[in-house]
Order: C-alpha cells, then sequence, then structure tokens
C-alpha cells in the first residue's frame, strides 16, 4: 500500500504551521515520518539527526531515535486490523471465523522494530513486525450444539529498504495465521464435556509479499509498486463424530485466495501561495484476484486510473487547516464465477462473465482535519474520515487525534 510523503514546513514561515500527522485528511496524498518508516525501513534514518515521540488516540504509541550513528524506530499498536480474509466466514458458515476477527483485532499488542544507518552514502534499514493475539470462550453454534472456541492469531513480518539519492527501494513479507483447535476435544458451551469442533475452516495462513520503487525527478516523485498475496485454508470436517468427542478430519485447500497489484504513479507538491500547499497523486492500478471455494471459483480482473487532491491553509503560525479529496474516474473489471456440480469444484461447471467499463466509478468524497502546533509539538486531527464525507457529529469525528515531540 503506498503512504504518504513527510513535509517540513518550518514555524518561521508566516503561513504554514508544521504539517507532521494525522495526514489521512489529506486523502493519501502525502506520506509523514511514520508512514515512511512502515514503507522503507531506510528512512529511520531522518536527515538532520532529528528524533520523534508520537501517541494517538488510534495510532498507539511510536518513535524514532538516533543511537550511536544507527536510526532506531519502535512502533506499538500501530496496526488495527487482522490479516485475515471474511470471506472464508461467509463461504463456510463459522461464526467464529468473524467474531475472531474483531476479538483478536484488540486482544493483540503488534510491535514494529526497524534499525537503520548510513554507509558510503547509501541509507538503509531492516524492519520487523509481530504480533501474538488469543481470545478466550468464543461460542460458534449451529442446530444442534455450542463450541467454545479458542482462536489465535499469530503474524510475523520482516522490510527491507535502501535509499541513496533520488532513488528509494523497500521490500517486505509476512505470514499471518489464524486457527482454532482441531483435536476435536474442544469444551461444549461451557459444560466440562468434550465434543468435535463444528465444521468449518479451522486454519487460515496468509503469506503477502510487496516491493516499492520510488524515483524523484525534477517536481514529482514517480512510484512502481508490487503486491502479491496468497490464502491458504484448513477445512474441519467432524459431521460423523457430532456426539462422541472422536478427533474428525481436516483437508488443505492451497490457494484458497491469491492475488497480484501492480500500480504506478506520480506524487508532486507545490505553493499555490504564502498561505495554501497543494498536493497531488496520480496513479494507475491493476489487480488479479482468485478465490476458490467447495464448489465455485471466482476470478476478478481491475484496472483503475484515480488521482487524489490535497490542500493545507495556514490558518496562522500554529493552526494548519487540512482538507483532501479522492476518486477513481475510469475502472475496467472483468467479474468471472464458475460453479461446480460437485465438491472440491468437481463434476460440471457453469461460468458467468460480466464486464464493465466506466467513467467517474467512485465518486469523491471529502476528508477534513485540522493541525496545531505549539513549540515542538504538534496535535493533529480528522474531522471527517468515514468515506462518506459526513463533516459533523459522525462516529469518525476526532476519529485519529495524534501527538508529536520533535527533539
Amino acid at each position: 500500500m503506498l503512504h504518504k510523503r513527510f513535509i517540513f514546513v518550518s514555524l518561521l514561515a508566516p503561513s504554514l504551521s508544521f504539517a507532521s500527522t494525522a495526514t489521512e485528511s489529506l486523502s493519501g496524498v502525502t506520506r509523514d515520518v511514520f508512514d515512511n518508516l512502515s514503507e522503507n525501513p531506510a528512512l529511520v534514518n531522518v536527515e538532520g539527526g532529528k528524533n520523534y515521540l508520537r501517541i494517538g488516540k488510534e495510532g498507539g504509541a511510536q518513535s524514532i531515535m538516533g543511537v550511536d550513528g544507527f536510526g532506531l524506530g519502535v512502533q506499538v499498536n500501530t496496526m488495527k486490523e487482522v490479516l485475515m480474509t471474511s470471506e472464508s466466514a461467509d463461504a463456510y458458515n463459522m461464526d467464529a471465523l468473524k467474531i475472531a476477527q474483531s476479538k483478536l483485532s484488540t486482544a493483540g499488542m503488534p510491535l514494529q522494530f526497524t534499525l537503520g544507518g548510513v554507509a558510503n552514502g547509501i541509507k538503509w534499514g531492516l524492519g520487523l513486525q509481530y504480533e501474538n493475539a488469543k481470545a478466550t470462550g468464543l461460542v460458534s453454534s449451529d442446530d444442534k450444539k455450542s463450541v467454545v472456541v479458542d482462536p489465535s492469531y499469530m503474524m510475523t513480518g520482516y522490510r527491507a529498504g535502501l535509499v541513496r539519492d533520488e532513488l528509494e527501494v523497500s521490500a517486505g513479507w509476512s505470514r499471518a495465521t489464524w486457527k482454532v483447535g482441531t483435536d476435536g476435544t474442544l469444551k461444549a458451551g461451557g459444560a466440562d464435556a468434550k465434543i468435535g469442533l463444528l465444521d468449518g475452516a479451522s486454519q487460515q495462513m496468509n503469506d503477502a509479499l510487496d516491493v516499492t520503487v520510488r524515483y524523484q525527478a525534477k517536481a514529482a516523485q514517480w512510484f512502481v509498486a508490487f503486491e502479491q498475496s496468497k490464502s491458504k485454508l484448513t477445512l474441519w470436517d467432524n459431521t460423523a463424530n457430532a456426539a462422541n468427542g472422536v478427533a474428525g478430519t481436516s483437508t488443505d485447500r492451497d490457494e484458497f485466495m491469491k492475488g497480484q497489484t501492480i500500480s504506478f504513479g506520480a506524487e508532486n507538491s507545490q505553493s499555490i501561495n504564502e498561505n495554501v500547499k497543494h498536493f497531488m497523486k496520480s496513479w494507475f492500478t491493476y489487480l488479479k484476484s482468485t478465490e476458490n471455494l467447495n464448489k465455485q471459483k471466482t476470478e476478478v480482473t481491475d484496472m483503475s486510473l484515480s488521482t487524489a487532491h490535497g490542500f493545507e491553509a495556514g490558518l496562522s503560525s500554529w493552526a494548519t487547516l487540512r482538507g483532501g479529496v479522492q476518486s477513481t474516474f475510469w475502472g475496467s473489471m472483468s467479474h468471472k464465477i464458475t460453479d461446480f456440480a460437485a465438491d472440491n469444484q468437481g463434476g460440471t461447471s457453469d461460468t458467468n462473465e460480466v464486464k464493465a467499463s466506466n467513467m467517474l466509478r467512485a465518486v469523491a468524497y471529502p476528508t477534513l482535519g485540522m493541525g496545531f502546533k505549539f513549540g515542538a509539538y504538534t496535535i493533529d486531527a480528522t474531522f471527517a474520515q468515514d468515506n462518506t464525507g459526513s463533516i459533523g457529529f459522525t462516529d469518525k469525528i476526532l476519529g485519529k487525534v495524534e501527538v508529536t515531540a520533535q527533539f
């Protein structure tokens, strides 16, 4: 995923305040120092030897510090989503999967560590991501019985990055595994009796790989990004053992879901006047994904051309108003569904394909935020981030508030 670019605006300028955080208000057209760090570990080596500390309502705690010539970054509880597909819950009728997805998102404390340095004019960085979450007492039920499941989720990820002059290169790999017990001896509804796990998805493992290259050429920074994901599903069949607690059987569905995405485009910024700054990003995206269910296969090919614009208006030397808008003004999609007569995509098949190409596929929606600077501290907040354009007392007003200290 392409993030935002960090902007420095001097406090001495009569216009914009220090524009550092809550850059979602700018609709993804720019990245700040911690967004840069998440994408490319080499950017832990901040120019000028500056150190940063940030705490946020939704952003956890983050820091970047220089230690003995090295850059050190620590990010705690900044990854909020469990990397697990919800489609498998619908496909295999296991309520526990959906319940676990929301519970596990808050049960763990994801960590990201980054270490970097500079050698022969080349910045380098290595990053590690880790999360281990568990939830207990979640109940999955059908018409015959209920079973207490204790799902767990573990994610590990690695990133590496280099920066030399105008060129930035980064790559990352991660594996996320969600699972419940598969021994057929889980507790039943809080009682001591042992009965088998309900039929359905009992484990899902997701592997993801991404590579991003950026190059600054005059006023614009060009980028190309590639992402690949693959999901393996384990299915639990306990129909014949529902009453006696005997372990059932499991089958693996390799490449349950897989997808590839490539995008390329450019970002730039310019000052309209001493009080207003404009940011712009335009990019093309190609996506191809496949989902393999028991008796159905879905293949999607999607191409889109998008643009985003953000604005910062300096209200004073200590206050900045931010706004942005993003839209997909052209898109072309092919959606093919193949239904099979027998299990494991066997027997006769019937295919239905729908193609569509249109302009203004995604209507633009606005975002809004404010930034304040008091000495070495900045406070930033979002006002409208619910993708509806609602600016007012929605559940997303002040949905993100961050305080950043620079020292």
